[in-house]
């Protein structure tokens, strides 16, 4: 299957009821471009994670990425637009042991819609910003320059949502980890979420119960 049957494969996804299984299966085509696969695993894990997990974590692996970079920042980056729970413990081990490529995916998705805000949960949410605060520091961050906006600067806009998000969920872990945070990289903006991360927890205890 080329390239430019993906389409065509993914609306006879109710037709065929093996194509999911078919699909996992092509992914493995080392014959594949980049952004095929990346098309692969936009669909699989968009219709069915836990099938096309086995697959995605293959092309991650180590060796894979030694050996396909591009393969490797396209699948991350399908995945974890498409499935950002389901695909965040694979994408944490690229981030991890592979800074450059772990900016690169995640310049990507921030100039996306993914809502990663809603899909991972407070220690996923507190993990990946202190990867975050780590790679993308907030003192490197670059003025906006006549309404020209950067991949680097979308990233730091979706740090700071992010950091926002964890703040206002006001649970005990959220809590716990904004104060972690801002204790390992202080400034005036963590001091400021430390107080609204305690204003969240307050709302949360006093709101009436049903």
């Amino acid at each position: 299957t080329g390239d430019g049957h993906l389409f065509v494969l993914w609306r006879l996804q109710g037709a065929i009821p093996t194509l999911v299984d078919a699909l996992a299966e092509k992914l493995g085509d080392a014959r594949l471009r980049p952004k095929a696969q990346g098309d692969l695993v936009t669909y699989g894990m968009t219709d069915d994670p836990p099938k096309f997990l086995p697959n995605v974590s293959a092309r991650l692996s180590a060796d894979s990425i030694e050996g396909d970079r591009d393969t490797a920042l396209e699948v991350a980056t399908a995945a974890l637009t498409s499935a950002p729970g389901a695909s965040w413990p694979l994408v944490l081990n690229v981030f991890q042991h592979d800074p450059g490529l772990g900016r690169e995916i995640f310049e990507r998705v921030a100039s996306g819609d993914t809502d990663l805000g809603s899909d991972l949960d407070d220690e996923a949410l507190h993990r990946l910003l202190d990867w975050l605060m780590e790679n993308f520091p907030a003192n490197t961050d670059s003025p906006q320059a006549d309404g020209f906006i950067t991949q680097r600067m979308q990233a730091a806009r979706a740090r700071d949502r992010l950091l926002l998000i964890l703040a206002e969920r006001g649970t005990d872990p959220a809590i716990a980890a904004i104060e972690t945070l801002a204790a390992k990289y202080p400034g005036p903006g963590m001091t400021r979420l430390r107080s609204q991360a305690r204003e969240a927890r307050l709302g949360r205890s006093t709101a009436p119960t049903e």
